[in-house]
């Protein structure tokens, strides 16, 4: 008896064009952003529990900076827990992001991208409270160790403009229009690396 042959199926090459190879620059990027992801979540999930248990008191009245350092301390005392527990989910986001770049997801390219673009404003705003820091008249420092912070300082700022540099590099990266075909080639067609 003669079997029917089988029908022809779709395939992903005759539906819209063949997909695009997987590229080894995304694969790598997910790569490392898994190990960072994965050891901070682990070191801020520890930080969390320390911090979850530890008491925070003000300074007090006598001391002779108690009204500079009152501001930070009571900062520090109503949100330095939320402050940690945010630092947390950031760095279980940028796992899973990271985990979803590696499967080729676009939602793990989105949120790679928010946490590049985070990390760029975080960067920004660190450097301007450096300088604010080093101008401040309340800012009690010796005068022969404020050359040694200003050099600090400086290598700090420097070292923040070169990561905002690579970041904003690999954000260029993953916008660029051959690897956006890729993660929607790849959504569309459900295929997994």
């Amino acid at each position: 008896m003669d079997e029917a042959p089988p029908l022809p199926t779709p395939s992903p090459s005759s539906a819209g064009g063949p997909l695009p190879a997987l590229s080894s620059f995304v694969t790598n990027v997910a790569w490392v952003f898994i190990v960072l992801g994965g050891l901070l979540t682990a070191i801020t999930f520890m930080q969390n529990i320390l911090i979850q248990t530890l008491p925070f008191h003000r300074p007090q009245a006598s001391a002779p900076d108690a009204e500079v350092r009152s501001v930070f301390f009571a900062f520090f005392e109503n949100s330095i827990r939320i402050y940690f527990f945010a630092v947390f989910l950031v760095s279980a986001g940028l796992l899973g992001s990271a985990i979803g770049l590696l499967r080729r997801r676009n939602w793990g390219r989105i949120g790679i991208l928010f946490v590049l673009w985070g990390g760029i404003v975080w960067i920004v705003l660190s450097c301007g409270l450096m300088l604010e820091m080093i101008s401040s008249p309340n800012t009690k420092v010796p005068p022969e160790m404020r050359g040694s912070m200003l050099a600090t300082f400086v290598m700090m700022g420097l070292f923040g403009v070169g990561v905002a540099v690579v970041f904003g590099w690999l954000i260029r990266c993953l916008t660029s229009e051959a690897v956006r075909r890729e993660f929607l080639s790849v959504g569309a067609f459900g295929t997994k690396s």
